[in-house]
């Protein structure tokens, strides 16, 4: 399928979901980041939703591991054994409706594609510094993705999970402009890392 960026629609939500990382510059800023993908997106007939998850990663080579949300929290210490009081959940919001899951990501219904647009801000943790967009099962609500840079990511869906979808309605509105101008970008043959736009406050 050919699309205005001359490629495929998959190329296309790939440079997207790079552009915005960009953007989001490793900062925890996951409702920020998904809501200009999923506006960027829009813009480009594709619909993408956002989607609440936890989070488990861990690096093949060294056994790092980071956890986002009680629910792979839970699902950690369930498989390992480890006591729960030595597992770090990291990247809450403070928000014990929303810390179930923790982390929110874009995926495409209609593909079966789930995108990360921000899983960038775990390279503080010792994740490396990159941006899934792989294929999922929508069927189920466990998405495992082994990357190729020496991790291995589990996310849960978090379907009923409740306490974010404000946050993200207030940044839904406030990307409009940035998302415009960065699909622009992209559509006249620049390069995901080379738009104007970075931000560097705020979290998740």
């Amino acid at each position: 399928m050919t699309t205005a960026f001359g490629t495929d629609w998959r190329a296309d939500l790939e440079r997207m979901a790079l552009a915005v990382a960009y953007a989001i510059d490793n900062h925890p800023q996951c409702f920020l980041g998904t809501a200009i993908l999923v506006e960027m997106a829009r813009m480009h007939g594709l619909h993408l939703e956002p989607a609440a998850v936890s989070l488990l990663a861990q690096r093949r080579s060294t056994g790092a591991v980071v956890v986002s949300g009680h629910l792979a929290h839970r699902h950690f210490v369930n498989v390992t054994g480890a006591p729960a009081e030595l597992v770090p959940i990291g990247a809450q919001v403070g928000d014990a409706a929303f810390d179930d899951a923790g982390h929110i990501v874009a995926i495409d219904r209609t593909r079966g594609l789930l995108l990360d647009p921000t899983f960038g801000q775990f390279t503080k943790a010792g994740m490396p510094d990159l941006v899934p967009v792989f294929p999922i099962d929508l069927s189920t609500t466990e998405w495992a993705h082994a990357a190729p840079q020496d991790v291995n990511i589990l996310y849960l869906h978090a379907p009923t999970n409740a306490g974010w979808q404000a946050a993200y309605a207030d940044a839904s509105t406030s990307v409009l402009g940035v998302a415009a101008d960065i699909r622009r970008h992209l559509a006249a043959g620049g390069e995901p890392h080379t738009h104007g736009h970075v931000f560097d406050t705020g979290d998740n």
